[in-house]
């Protein structure tokens, strides 16, 4: 049978014997998300992990899931959500800011230039709907269409944009010396808009890891697009895992 079991490792599973009942249990790959937390986490999670084989006489399978080009909002003041009402004017900065009911930052690295007035941003998977007004060169000024409560870190859709990412951001360069160091099994890229990103990540693998398996997570419609228009270099559409 093909068919495998993947699980995320995580805070709630951060326990050897957890981690033991779970390969038990069936799970074939374990999930290290790294959109969130540090490496030191990942790095604890990891030989927690290895004692847990070891206890269980067989090896499970890695897949390091990397963050890719998702944006995301900043912090909040005291860290504590904030309620957002529909029609009110909300700011949203491309510098870092302490985040309140009246704004947050994004830590969107390309320009404000694409955005127009009328253009949707969606955050938190679609549970609060911006607007935007007017846009500046460092904000935008939107308002909000459908409110809801504002969290730290929350992802941020923007369909229609073409937003500006280098093929393979800074902090995933980094974090694949992790797949490197430890020889993982699989590399997801998250949010892969064409062949180009898939490759970039590929070619940081290619010297110091080759058998490592490299995933593309289409999850955006620019992804979708990539889909269609990369013959020469086709992109797998999978789903995210």
């Amino acid at each position: 049978m093909r068919t495998k079991i993947v699980a995320t490792i995580g805070p709630v599973c951060a326990d050897e014997r957890i981690l033991l009942s779970m390969i038990r249990e069936g799970v074939a790959i374990f999930r290290f998300n790294f959109s969130h937390g540090t490496l030191e986490d990942h790095e604890h999670l990891y030989q927690l992990l290895g004692r847990a084989q070891k206890r269980a006489g067989h090896r499970v399978a890695v897949l390091q899931d990397l963050a890719g080009h998702r944006i995301r909002t900043g912090k909040l003041r005291q860290g504590k959500p904030v309620a957002l009402r529909q029609g009110q004017r909300f700011w949203l900065y491309r510098k870092p800011v302490l985040g309140s009911s009246k704004g947050v930052s994004l830590d969107y690295p390309g320009s404000f230039e694409p955005f127009q007035r009328g253009t949707m941003i969606y955050i938190a998977d679609g549970s609060i709907h911006l607007q935007v007004r007017r846009r500046s060169q460092d904000k935008l000024e939107t308002v909000v269409i459908q409110e809801g409560m504002l969290e730290e870190r929350k992802g941020v859709n923007i369909p229609n944009v073409l937003l500006e990412f280098p093929p393979i951001s800074v902090k995933d360069v980094l974090d694949l010396d992790f797949a490197i160091r430890h020889e993982v099994d699989y590399v997801a890229q998250s949010f892969a808009r064409s062949a180009a990103d898939v490759i970039a990540v590929r070619r940081r693998l290619s010297h110091a890891w080759p058998r490592c398996k490299v995933i593309a997570k289409i999850e955006n419609q620019d992804g979708r697009s990539g889909c269609d228009r990369s013959q020469k270099a086709p992109l797998a559409c999978l789903a995210a895992l």
